[in-house]
């Protein structure tokens, strides 16, 4: 055998080089010919389709349009009016004033539960004599404060159960 000449376990491993690119080019078929197909589709479509590009006017007043009937959704804190708005209450308050007088007072609270206790400040009732409560509908009833927590500047107020038609 001559030197130049390769050898069996030359051939061999030529053989399995050859073989390992053969499986590989293989398993690269399906995604060459997808490749393939997907750009001969574009060129059909291209070679169907008329040639028709926007000028910059046109795209332009397409913009202008969309921007004009674009409505921005409200602010957070419109959302947030809106879905508490029914449980809000304004307090009307009595206290002895000064040399046997009544001084008045206002305040707001929040319907916590479905027996219409309201959440307030207790500065708001503190001390007063009478409670008026109306509700988002228009109706009104009385009001006595239910507990406190002068530390925290809370108090919870419990409404009469018998509510009367605002006037």
């Amino acid at each position: 055998m001559a030197m130049n000449e390769p050898s069996v376990s030359d051939r061999e491993r030529i053989r399995e080089r050859i073989s390992r690119w053969g499986k590989r080019l293989r398993g690269l078929l399906p995604f060459l010919s997808g490749v393939l197909a997907a750009l001969l589709a574009l060129f059909i479509y291209n070679a169907l389709t008329p040639d028709s590009q926007l000028t910059r006017n046109e795209v332009n007043d397409v913009v202008a349009s969309a921007m004009a009937s674009a409505t921005p959704r409200p602010p957070d804190s419109v959302r947030v009016y809106q879905v508490i708005q029914p449980s809000l209450v304004l307090i009307e308050t009595e206290r002895d004033g000064e040399n046997g007088g009544t001084d008045m007072g206002l305040g707001s609270g929040t319907v916590i539960n479905q027996n219409g206790d309201i959440l307030t400040s207790l500065h708001v009732v503190d001390k007063a004599t009478r409670i008026s409560i109306t509700f988002a509908d228009g109706t009104k009833a009385e009001g006595k404060i239910k507990s406190s927590q002068p530390e925290i500047d809370i108090a919870m107020v419990s409404a009469s159960a018998k509510r009367f038609a605002s006037s």
